[in-house]
């Protein structure tokens, strides 16, 4: 073993100094930038904790109503447009009158106003056609989203098989009946997560007669499988950062996925403005966050679930319950729309295979669409294409009790 000469263990010490000045001079210098950083951040969020304070937060807008669920306790934000269909829609020959609701539901970090574009084209669809159905339009901002009560630390935990028992019990306390549920993106998930509640009451011997006659699908991610990795927990702060980033500028992370021919004309301040006025809620980013995290079950258990025929006959199951699915032909979000209607297609083939004569009678009706120049919102790209679709479907699949 080599020994130390006095030169050597002079040279040593004098580096094992240098070494530990250095190391003493970078935690020095690194807790002097923490420091610095928490001051700024310490003061960064005193300063706007008090602009915060001085500015009064966002109310609903006119016309908003509000319901809360006994079951849950969630106060939801609605709006109905019974008043105006009752005036402008009404038939002379009042016993002959059907009512019809759509029930709209929105996509992730959405807003009842979404709808805004299309329902009055709906509405003039019905009124101008004669038709001996009166039509009421109800709008919901789903749990996190909008208006209603954001939750955080309760029990509930933002997937979107518990959105829809949520939309199930506010069908059953507003009483609504003869529901068609239009539903978007993240929604149509929420719309399925109902219709499949009501299909497992077709599969019992109640003669309960269930209030949701058909669904229409537009832009839908029934198809897309929710990875697991997003409820980490590990993630969540990473999660509140990019949410916080991605709202601060709502009329871009809109704009990528509307069609260049339609996004200025759609765009415009006032709907913007009714996306960003409820980001500045308590507990919005937090909700959404929880949103993203929830883990979910693969939502195409859904789609076989509704695609499959009832295995009884009972007044839940007497008429199958007709389905429209509606993508725009540019729609980038996965997977694209042909392999969602090839997948669709192949389940339809796959189950008359297996089932008897009986149970082929009573399959689905299912049609699916794409609309021209659109992308994955339709509703303000095409909103007259879209409400006529709808309008076509209905009168030609739906059957109202």
């Amino acid at each position: 073993m080599e020994s130390l000469t006095p030169a050597s263990k002079s040279s040593t010490s004098s580096n094992i100094l240098s070494v530990s000045v250095l190391t003493a001079l970078a935690v020095g210098a690194l807790g002097a930038t923490v420091a610095l950083a928490a001051t700024a951040i310490s003061r960064k969020t005193t300063t706007n904790t008090s602009a915060e304070k001085a500015v009064p937060l966002p109310c609903a807008p006119i016309g908003s109503k509000f319901v809360t669920l006994p079951g849950s306790g969630i106060n939801l934000r609605y709006t109905d447009s019974d008043d105006k269909a009752t005036e402008n829609s009404r038939p002379d020959d009042e016993t002959s009158v059907k009512q019809l609701t759509l029930l709209m539901l929105h996509g992730f970090a959405g807003v009842l106003e979404t709808w805004e574009l299309m329902t009055p084209q709906i509405l003039e669809l019905y009124n101008t056609a004669g038709s001996k159905v009166k039509v009421r339009v109800v709008a919901l901002d789903l749990v996190g989203s909008g208006f209603s009560d954001k939750p955080i630390g309760t029990d509930f935990d933002y997937t979107l098989r518990s959105q829809g028992k949520v939309v199930s019990e506010f069908i059953s306390v507003l009483g609504l009946s003869n529901v068609v549920i239009v539903s978007f993106s993240a929604g149509t998930v929420v719309g399925a997560a109902v219709a499949t509640e009501q299909h497992d009451l077709s599969q019992s011997e109640s003669d309960e007669v269930a209030p949701v006659v058909g669904l229409v699908f537009a832009g839908g991610c029934l198809f897309r499988a929710k990875s697991s990795f997003y409820s980490k927990r590990w993630l969540k702060p990473i999660f509140h950062w990019v949410t916080a980033k991605l709202m601060t500028d709502r009329k871009q992370s809109l704009a990528k996925f509307h069609h260049p021919a339609h996004a200025e004309r759609v765009l415009t301040d006032d709907l913007v403005e009714h996306f960003v006025a409820p980001t500045r809620l308590p507990n919005f980013n937090a909700a959404l966050v929880e949103t993203v995290m929830a883990k979910e079950a693969p939502y195409e258990e859904l789609v076989d679930k509704l695609l499959s025929p009832p295995s009884t006959a009972n007044k839940a199951a007497a008429n199958p319950l007709p389905m429209l699915f509606v993508w725009g032909n540019e729609d980038t979000y996965k997977p694209l729309p042909q392999l969602q209607i090839d997948s669709i297609r192949q389940k339809l083939d796959a189950i008359n295979a297996s089932s008897s004569p009986q149970q082929q009678q009573q399959q689905r009706i299912v049609e699916t669409k794409e609309l021209e120049e659109c992308h994955h919102y339709i509703q303000h790209d095409q909103p007259e294409a879209l409400a006529k679709e709808i309008f076509l479907f209905v009168n030609k699949n739906v059957k109202l009790q």
